[in-house]
């Protein structure tokens, strides 16, 4: 059985700097003066 903290192939460790920075990057999107930035940088997490 997998350990539930390994889900996605990510240690737990980076799951929360991880998750920060993608909604950071979202709040980027969101505001209409960064917005290119904001998509850059989301295109660019994948």
């Amino acid at each position: 059985m997998e350990s539930s903290a390994n889900v996605g192939g990510y240690p737990a460790g980076v799951k929360m700097p991880l998750g920060i920075t993608l909604l950071a990057c979202t709040a980027l999107y969101v505001v209409p003066r960064p917005a290119v930035l904001g998509v850059f940088l989301l295109t660019r997490y994948r």
